[in-house]
């Protein structure tokens, strides 16, 4: 094999991989973006789940909304910073 060339799985985009958009905005699949108001909402439900005792639940909300809105760097950060708080909740420290 070429030392310059790299097998066609290592080409693929990982699907968790962030894609950098124009305006700065960091997009997951590229529908709509979040408001700040939607953000505090999803935040509230996901600590509610959390404290019930649900955390797939919690984890179904912060996936669905990391992969399906877009974000700015600091506000996917922080959704993926509670989604690592939620999976260690349920000891998958991997994961997280």
């Amino acid at each position: 094999m070429n030392k310059l060339s790299l097998p066609a799985r290592s080409l693929s985009r990982s699907r968790n991989a962030p894609n950098y958009g124009a305006a700065g905005d960091v997009h997951s699949n590229g529908s709509g973006s979040i408001s700040a108001e939607q953000l505090d909402k999803i935040f509230a439900a996901v600590g509610q789940k959390l404290r019930d005792g649900l955390s797939s639940e919690a984890e179904r909300i912060l996936v669905k909304t990391i992969e399906g809105q877009s974000h700015t760097a600091d506000n996917l950060a922080n959704l993926k910073r509670l989604l690592a708080f939620t999976l260690e909740t349920v000891g998958r420290y991997k994961e997280s």
